[in-house]
């Protein structure tokens, strides 16, 4: 498909759905389209990527825009970004997400459950709510089979 039309289609998407979408594309389609989007549009979707599938991403875009954007997301979520691009990207540390999923308090049901289905990892049966900090500050049970909690 080229380039323009896969830009058109996930423009025209809302972020939480193309998040599958996002995990098929080959690192560099996914920055060309993000070179493609407006930086508004680049955080929203890079807010909601595992941070190694975002940091496929990031790797290759000058310096200046990731500073960029790495200034435009929570804090939580840029440090993540920041741990894994410290890895040379041909080790496994770039590679592997050794972190449990957490979730801060301001996503909705609806978010929280769009980023539950779209993640690889199953068989969760709590779900951690952090602050900015990422200190807990609660815990809700999660039943995967049924998509409730």
């Amino acid at each position: 498909m080229p380039l323009h039309e896969i830009v058109a289609i996930l423009k025209s998407l809302p972020v939480d759905e193309t998040l599958r979408i996002w995990d098929r594309l080959s690192p560099e389609i996914g920055r060309q389209v993000l070179k493609a989007f407006d930086d508004h549009l680049t955080v929203m979707i890079l807010d909601r990527l595992e941070p190694t599938r975002s940091a496929l991403l990031l790797r290759g875009m000058d310096s200046e825009r990731l500073d960029q954007m790495l200034e435009r997301l929570s804090p939580a979520v840029a440090d993540d970004l920041r741990k894994v691009l410290a890895y040379p990207p041909d080790c496994a540390g770039a590679l592997m997400d050794s972190r449990i999923s957490y979730f801060r308090p301001e996503l909705t049901v609806t978010e929280a459950l769009a980023r539950l289905r779209a993640q690889k990892q199953r068989g969760f049966r709590l779900i951690f709510i952090v602050d900015e900090e990422r200190r807990l500050i609660g815990m809700v049970g999660y039943s995967a089979g049924s998509g409730t909690g």
